[in-house]
């Protein structure tokens, strides 16, 4: 039977999304150690989530400055105090997390979740910034390059790879299925320079490769599979290194999604009985809740992964969209946040439910934040900005804390150096590569390794944050 082009393509849709990128070079596997298990989960918020509402000063003089720009009125961005959700007990300073989270909130005062505040891409310290020795990074407000500089930890300049990708490289992970997985589409986080990641579905249980034209009466003729997987295997002799290459990849991808489809059909196990009881202070509707729906399957992955090879760590990418809220902002970042919560909330007790809770670290990225100054009044949004907050949940947080310094909510045009504009832009005290840095430490990155994965690490004297313990801590 002849296969066209179209009909060839068509038969690779089914496993497109796990077949491993496009390289065609695998890093030398690191032996399993029992009980050495690591994960770490990355959460992308894309378009750039408002910190100024993630979390807000509850203190009489932040608060104060705070609705100063953003007042409490009807249709405004402004949140009323009472409506926040406090972060308890606190070292120091008093902070409410948005009113949708509080999921969050009752992690933090368990002491698995901890807020960073003020973060962000920087090409040096703030110090070095305020000098005049560095400037600020490329296309700083961009959606493209600044989503692309979170994942690489690279401001200024393109880069390849991304330091997901480059910390499984330094610690040599491999295994017959690739540690490295998003379920959010393919993300630089994740390319390395020797790493293999896989893109899985999150939203199709079954994808594996069948026969899209089958012909039962054409006893001569082979079915389309047959005829894929005849072509397949005799590339795979081809004296051409892409051809071959190709060919035993297109087989990895076949077999994965195989394996994978059996894990996303299981709904047996421990994972999905908490997922399917745990209460969340926001209803969790698997439903209407995709970053749950992504956060199920990577504890699923976690849960079985004897299936995958047993790896001894892995690195997994997902996200939720929604955050360029240039209108309509007290909405739309309600609806995303009140689906976020409680995502990791049950996350976060399904891996417990593992006793795997201080070897999962799940934390937080997205492109910028958004001016705390609204936009315009007619339309109820804001505009991209800089330094940002985020947080990182896991049995192995050092809780009960805050970490990072909380700008002061002063904007330029009223005298308040934390802003990079008249806005409400905070200039970040903390970087993108101390916060990566201090993750990839815990995973297990050495010195040596931090230096290769991180270039820019050497500009800051600061390069652990605190709020993990290192390796072998």
């Amino acid at each position: 039977m002849r296969i066209s082009r179209r009909g060839f393509l068509g038969s690779l849709g089914a496993v497109g999304a796990a077949v491993m990128a496009s390289r065609l070079r695998s890093g030398k596997a690191r032996a399993a150690t029992p009980g050495d298990y690591k994960a770490l989960v990355c959460v992308f918020l894309f378009g750039g989530n408002d910190g100024n509402n993630f979390i807000v000063p509850m203190d009489t003089a932040g608060y104060q400055k705070y609705t100063t720009v953003r007042p409490v009125v009807s249709g405004g961005l402004g949140l009323d105090s009472g409506d926040l959700k406090p972060l308890t007990p606190l070292d120091t300073g008093q902070y409410g997390f948005h009113p949708s989270l509080g999921d969050l909130a009752n992690l933090y005062t368990n002491g698995v979740l901890v807020p960073l505040f003020n973060v962000g891409t920087m090409l040096g310290t703030r110090e070095d910034f305020d000098a005049g020795l560095v400037g600020r990074p490329q296309s700083l407000f961009s959606h493209q390059d600044q989503q692309l500089q979170w994942q690489s930890a690279v401001s200024n300049g393109a880069s390849r790879t991304g330091w997901g990708g480059r910390l499984a490289d330094a610690r040599g992970l491999g295994a017959p299925i690739s540690p490295l997985i998003s379920l959010s589409g393919n993300q630089l986080f994740l390319d390395g320079n020797t790493g293999l990641p896989l893109s899985l579905p999150s939203d199709v249980t079954d994808f594996t490769l069948t026969d899209s034209d089958p012909k039962p009466s054409d006893t001569v003729a082979p079915t389309r599979l047959g005829a894929f997987n005849s072509i397949r295997a005799e590339a795979q002799t081809d004296t051409n290194v892409l051809v071959a290459g190709t060919a035993r990849q297109l087989d990895s991808g076949i077999a994965a999604s195989g394996l994978i489809s059996q894990i996303f059909a299981d709904e047996s196990g421990l994972v999905d009985q908490t997922f399917n009881t745990v209460q969340t202070v926001e209803p969790l509707n698997l439903g209407d809740n995709d970053i749950a729906q992504q956060l199920l399957r990577v504890a699923r992955l976690i849960e079985q992964r004897d299936k995958l090879g047993s790896p001894s760590q892995q690195i997994f990418f997902v996200s939720q969209g929604g955050y360029d809220t240039h209108s309509n902002q007290i909405n739309r970042q309600r609806n995303l946040l009140s689906r976020l919560g409680p995502a990791l909330q049950a996350f976060y007790s399904a891996i417990a439910s593992l006793q795997l809770s201080t070897q999962v670290t799940t934390f937080t990225l997205s492109d910028f934040s958004r001016t705390l100054l609204p936009a315009a009044a007619t339309n109820l949004g804001s505009d991209h900005a800089w330094g940002n907050h985020h947080v990182i949940m896991g049995g192995a947080v050092n809780g009960h804390r805050t970490y990072g310094t909380f700008p002061d909510l002063t904007l330029g045009s009223a005298g308040g150096r934390d802003d990079f504009t008249k806005e409400g832009r905070w200039i970040p005290t903390t970087s993108v590569d101390q916060y990566a840095a201090t993750l990839a430490s815990w995973f297990g990155a050495s010195d040596s390794d931090l230096a290769t994965i991180f270039t820019n690490l050497q500009s800051f004297k600061v390069k652990n944050l605190g709020f993990l313990p290192p390796q072998g801590g």
